[in-house]
């Protein structure tokens, strides 16, 4: 039977998919979806009728909203998300591995490693590692964060580009990727140092949370982590104007469900320690409740 995946854009989708290919000795025809574009992709993929006799995997994707599209008997699917985890008794015919992990990809491996006839190297066994440590936040590792600044500044279809980067494992960056870590971590510090920030004390289930807010169109998670370690925050909301869309990101300790505070504001989606969703009349509204920090 042939086999076809489905996964996401992201670093760790990536990964999951070198890491398939790597275990299988097989090049797995792939399609790179995105939440809005997966339930279109799908609905064109099976009305073609021979993908009907494929085993179709969908790896790293919470696919609980399409669920009626591809609960199939000849569906795989693997993630390691809770959310989609807690909605695993919806599907009734495909085949589910659910199991909450640090990543898609070393949950992968560590699945099928021994099932597979495929042996990865040492540097594929690393790269593995790097985006574990990516994918948890942890930045255990030297080279997890830098990897994850190459990987979202790559240019064209980054999944495309990267397998064909890192189809060996990590080896240590090009001269032309250092080039890019440079400037954007100079970028970044300039940025720091002209960003206009609000805040805001609002209670939410009986319970006071610091928010803190500032409007940029990049560095997401580098400017949500040094607002809120630096102003000692709950929660911070990143606003990008341009594309009309605003990230919710928290401290280690807030207990605050961002994906239910996202789909309250913003029509939004993500997890319970990041989420993010558009800018709607209710998160206007919201952000009167902050002020300028002076």
């Amino acid at each position: 039977m042939d086999h076809y995946i489905f996964t996401g854009s992201d670093l760790d989708s990536a990964t999951t998919y070198l890491t398939f290919n790597w275990l299988s000795k097989k090049r797995i025809p792939v399609q790179y979806v995105t939440r809005d574009n997966i339930e279109h992709k799908v609905k064109k993929f099976f009305k073609h009728e021979p993908n009907n006799n494929k085993l179709v995997y969908f790896l790293n994707l919470d696919t609980s909203h399409i669920s009626n599209l591809i609960d199939r008997k000849n569906v795989v699917i693997i993630d390691h998300h809770p959310d989609h985890i807690a909605n695993k008794d919806q599907y009734k015919k495909c085949r589910v591995i659910f199991k909450k992990y640090s990543s898609c990809c070393k949950l992968l491996y560590s699945l099928l490693f021994k099932k597979f006839p495929g042996t990865l190297t040492d540097q594929q066994k690393y790269l593995i590692l790097l985006v574990d440590d990516y994918e948890s936040y942890t930045f255990r590792l030297n080279h997890s964060y830098d990897l994850g600044v190459v990987y979202n500044n790559m240019q064209g279809e980054k999944p495309v580009r990267y397998y064909s980067l890192y189809n060996n494992g990590f080896t240590g960056f090009s001269d032309s990727e250092k080039t890019v870590l440079k400037f954007y971590k100079n970028s970044l510090t300039k940025l720091k140092q002209n960003l206009q920030v609000f805040t805001a004390s609002i209670p939410i289930n009986k319970t006071k949370y610091k928010f803190v807010s500032t409007f940029v169109s990049g560095y997401i998670n580098e400017i949500s982590d040094y607002l809120i370690d630096r102003l000692n925050a709950d929660v911070c909301l990143i606003i990008n104007l341009d594309l009309k869309r605003v990230t919710y990101r928290k401290s280690k300790m807030c207990k605050l469900n961002l994906k239910t505070l996202s789909e309250k504001l913003s029509n939004g989606w993500g997890y319970e320690y990041a989420a993010g969703g558009y800018v709607t009349k209710d998160v206007l509204e919201f952000s009167k409740l902050f002020t300028p920090i002076k």
